[in-house]
């Protein structure tokens, strides 16, 4: 019983911030899921365009590796 208690105050300890009581996993978790979110959104976008304009999508992929290979040499 004691070992549980103990846990859970060194996982307090963990997720605090200075006292501030900011749980800072928590909020890291918050960030990530957000920004998974706008991943996804903006792929499934990608995604789109290249089927409704798989010329124009490869076009452009083409000049883009041709230009970064230029600023690469």
């Amino acid at each position: 019983m004691e070992q549980t208690r103990g846990m859970s105050n060194k996982r307090s300890a963990a997720t605090s911030n200075n006292g501030s009581g900011i749980e800072i996993p928590d909020a890291l978790a918050e960030q990530v899921e957000a920004f998974s979110e706008r991943f996804e959104e903006a792929n499934d976008k990608l995604v789109g365009f290249i089927k409704e304009r798989p010329i124009t999508a490869l076009l452009v992929a083409g000049v883009g590796g041709y230009l970064i290979g230029r600023i690469l040499r």
